[in-house]
């Protein structure tokens, strides 16, 4: 069993999730797009004299998410990696059991409604 596919059915057995880039680095090896890309955002963010890692209290001139323009080659290849990366990693790995896979549907649609609707308030 892959850790994808233990961390799917027992999501505690598994620690911390590993992530896409260190997944992908760890399965498609060299081939893998991530790691280079986020090593390329890091530079990016760094020779703007931005965070990565930011707080609610962190000023948005600090914050490289909000500084850094989406256009630019080096975030569209860090974006478009993700989806590269997870296509490929989809082809290596095996299936996710049936039963395993209705539940995390289930749970996108319940996550998926908030995204739409919002939590309700009390």
């Amino acid at each position: 069993m892959t850790i994808c596919q233990q961390a799917l059915s027992d999501p505690a057995s598994t620690g911390s999730d590993p992530g896409l880039k260190k997944l992908a680095a760890a399965v498609l090896g060299t081939q893998a797009l991530t790691p280079q890309a986020e090593a390329a955002r890091v530079q990016l963010f760094a020779r703007g004299g931005w965070l990565t890692d930011t707080e609610a209290t962190t000023p948005v001139s600090r914050s490289g998410w909000a500084q850094v323009d989406p256009t630019w080659p080096t975030m569209i290849r860090y974006a478009a990696s993700d989806v590269l990366d997870t296509a490929a990693l989809a082809q290596q790995l095996p299936p996710v059991p049936p039963a395993v896979l209705a539940r995390e549907h289930a749970v996108q649609h319940l996550c998926a409604r908030i995204t739409h609707l919002g939590a309700l308030s009390s």
